[in-house]
């Protein structure tokens, strides 16, 4: 577990169009106040937990998630979602529920996600020398 799998998950959310998850994210990473995270990104207590958690989970430590988190959000903006309306453009399968939308990705299109999170790696790495 580490920085290559927490990547991999925000990848995941970009390809899936999990816009609310990313917002949380993104938000709790930047230090908003958690009634601000409910406001802006429309979700309950249990969601943030849970996307907190989900994120905290592949690092190990809570901390470190959201200083990465920071740190890879604004990379994710050349990414383009192959998921809109609960269809994936790619290979034209419907899928029923958002959760069904990050599986499919996960499995049906690893190709692509490896792909960009190679990218997204390379730029955090460039991104690390350049500010060192």
């Amino acid at each position: 577990m580490g920085l290559y799998e927490l990547i991999d998950y925000l990848v995941r959310l970009k390809l899936a169009n999990h816009r609310k998850a990313l917002c949380v994210l993104g938000m709790a990473a930047n230090g908003e106040p958690t009634d601000k995270i409910y406001d802006v990104c429309n979700v309950s207590r249990a969601e943030l937990k849970g996307y907190l958690s989900r994120a905290r989970e592949k690092v190990g430590n809570g901390y470190k998630s959201l200083v990465i988190i920071k740190h890879v959000v604004p990379l994710l903006s050349d990414i383009q979602p192959i998921i809109v309306n609960n269809r994936c453009i790619i290979c034209n399968t419907d899928l029923r529920y958002s959760q069904d939308a990050l599986m499919h990705v996960r499995y049906r299109h690893r190709d692509m996600v490896a792909k960009y999170v190679d990218e997204v790696v390379k730029k955090l790495a460039k991104r690390m020398l350049e500010t060192s």
